[in-house]
């Protein structure tokens, strides 16, 4: 048998191991608990000073665009199968990485508050139509009954409450 060390990005490790384990190729060893010593010579990388905040950008655009696709009307049924909605193409110019920062900066402060408090209000009235559609039906169960309220009288510690229930334990 023949020995294979193998050099993986992190992000494609378990995708090479799952393939190499389905084929059953070769066995699969992790040398950093078998033989560590072999580690000692390697050099350990390290992230790019940039990456941190490109991945930052990443994260604050990926979740205006979660927030975005929520919204966006779908076509759906065979319209859209037949009649898909093509992206267009866009030329892109070369910037140096200052540049890019600064349109990101500038483009995400523009659209970011303005997305996020939208997607608040959206939430709110989401959540008050939610109350009323649970209110009206609490009033269906009642709306068939003759009874009149006046009867009752007016008092700082007068609750009327409708509940449906099967358990009339629960209603003493």
């Amino acid at each position: 048998m023949k020995k294979v060390s193998l050099i993986v990005h992190q992000s494609y490790v378990e995708d090479v191991i799952k393939k190499l384990y389905e084929t059953g190729l070769m066995e699969i060893r992790d040398i950093s608990k078998n033989e560590p010593e072999i580690l000692e010579d390697s050099e350990k990388a390290t992230t790019h000073p940039e990456a941190a905040i490109c991945a930052n950008y990443e994260i604050r655009l990926s979740r205006i665009i979660d927030i975005l696709k929520k919204i966006q009307p779908k076509k759906s049924g065979i319209r859209a199968l037949l009649n898909p909605e093509i992206p267009s193409a866009k030329t892109v110019d070369k910037h140096s990485l200052e540049e890019m920062y600064s349109h990101a900066e500038g483009v995400l402060s523009e659209i970011e508050n303005h997305v996020l408090e939208s997607e608040k209000k959206l939430a709110d009235i989401k959540e008050k139509k939610e109350r009323i559609e649970t209110e009206l039906d609490q009033l269906n169960y009642i709306k068939d009954f003759d009874f009149d309220l006046s009867d009752l009288g007016t008092s700082d510690y007068l609750v009327i409450k409708t509940v449906k229930t099967t358990e009339f334990d629960d209603l003493k």
